[in-house]
């Protein structure tokens, strides 16, 4: 059906994943609106987008940013070491048959994906979150 690249990056945080995940993605951004509300608090903060990169969506870019923290520890603030995950797939669907090797399609994927990452993933969303925990530490 299809064939999926998985780039994942992990960053140890213990601390409000959600709430320090907001506070990096948000800033200007027309959502941060609600984390302005008296006494918002995020506990539930998990971007995920997915893009056609191609005009029949056969090529499939995937963000998914995977905090681990639960309203159990933001309302006793005990939180545990734990990883902040990001995901990034690049899928490409078959089709009726892919025209092209799959050596080729999954070199094509893999290539795809490490630009992806490099220009937009790092520095847009690594860059920001790691800096974050930087400076709560």
């Amino acid at each position: 059906d299809y064939i999926d690249i998985l780039f994942g990056f992990d960053l140890i945080f213990s601390g409000n994943h959600d709430d320090l995940v907001a506070e990096s993605m948000l800033k200007d951004s027309p959502l941060a609106g609600i984390s302005e509300e008296a006494g918002a608090r995020a506990i539930d903060f998990q971007p995920s987008v997915t893009v056609a990169l191609s005009e029949d969506c056969r090529l499939q870019a995937r963000l998914d940013v995977i905090t681990r923290t639960n309203s159990y520890q933001v309302r006793t603030g005990e939180y545990s070491d734990d990883t902040i995950s990001v995901y990034l797939v690049m899928r490409r669907y078959w089709g009726d048959r892919p025209k092209v090797a799959f050596e080729v399609m999954l070199q094509q994927l893999a290539d795809r994906a490490e630009a992806m990452a490099e220009s937009y993933v790092i520095p847009q969303i690594l860059k920001p979150i790691a800096e974050a925990i930087a400076s709560r530490s």
